[in-house]
């Protein structure tokens, strides 16, 4: 059994000014649900049997600013496939660009900057810790 699901079969729902940040952050819930987004962004909760929660594609417009927050009990992936983006995880501050990947871990607290002249577009994997 499987579970296909590809990027034009999910709308792109705009999210402004998301964790307290400011500007317009796009995101598609490709497979699972991210639970901090229930109601804002449509996802699948019943997609995985593990402990990933969600797979989904995010696009970061130029000036955007997604606010600091904490991840209690998940692990996230990111991967950049476009843009320049400043990251702020526990203080300590990193520059992304296409190709780089980062994790943030249980309970830590981050932020994403889109520091660039063209849109960030990101895939974001979370899984659940423990």
């Amino acid at each position: 059994m499987f579970v296909k699901r590809g990027r034009d079969d999910v709308d792109a729902i705009c999210v402004e000014d998301l964790f307290g940040g400011h500007g317009k952050v796009w995101g598609r819930q490709i497979l699972g649900q991210d639970s901090a987004l229930i109601g804002t962004l449509p996802g699948f909760p019943d997609d995985f049997e593990s402990g990933i929660h969600f797979i989904h594609e995010t696009v970061i417009d130029v000036g955007t600013l997604v606010g600091e927050h904490p991840h209690e009990g998940s692990e996230e992936v990111y991967f950049f496939i476009e843009g320049t983006a400043k990251m702020i995880v526990d203080g300590e501050e990193t520059t992304l660009m296409p190709g780089d990947a980062i994790i943030t871990k249980n309970k830590s607290r981050h932020s994403i900057e889109n520091i660039g002249d063209v849109p960030v577009r990101i895939i974001v994997i979370e899984g659940g810790v423990g």
